[in-house]
């Protein structure tokens, strides 16, 4: 592929054009979920947490879903054995993990990694 054709993408979109659209299990994903911070006790049963699954599962499309996996891990794609083995950036296996920070007592919007 000639150079020039190449720099219209960032990495991160040719990444998405030679792989292409991965295909996301939203079971998966949400079973393989660590909660900390604010989200600890309650999990997937927080108010704010169940609003994340609500946009991700049925806003999203494939396409956002995979910009989001590859926001939080550094790539697109998901492993072949799912997300019980997702690897961070650093290539160790890490669960997905939405953490709920506190910032004087008041809870603050939820971060991902």
């Amino acid at each position: 592929i000639p150079e020039p054709l190449l720099t219209i993408f960032d990495f991160q979109e040719l990444e998405l054009v030679m792989c292409g659209m991965p295909t996301i299990d939203m079971d998966d994903w949400k079973a393989q979920t660590e909660y900390s911070g604010h989200y600890e006790d309650e999990g997937e049963d927080h108010q704010v947490v169940q609003w994340f699954w609500e946009v991700v599962s049925d806003v999203f499309d494939m396409e956002y879903k995979a910009r989001l996996l590859q926001f939080v891990t550094g790539t697109s794609g998901v492993p072949a054995r799912g997300f019980s083995v997702l690897q961070g950036n650093d290539g160790d296996i890490r669960r997905f993990t939405i953490y709920g920070a506190v910032a004087l007592g008041v809870t603050a919007y939820p971060s991902a990694q």
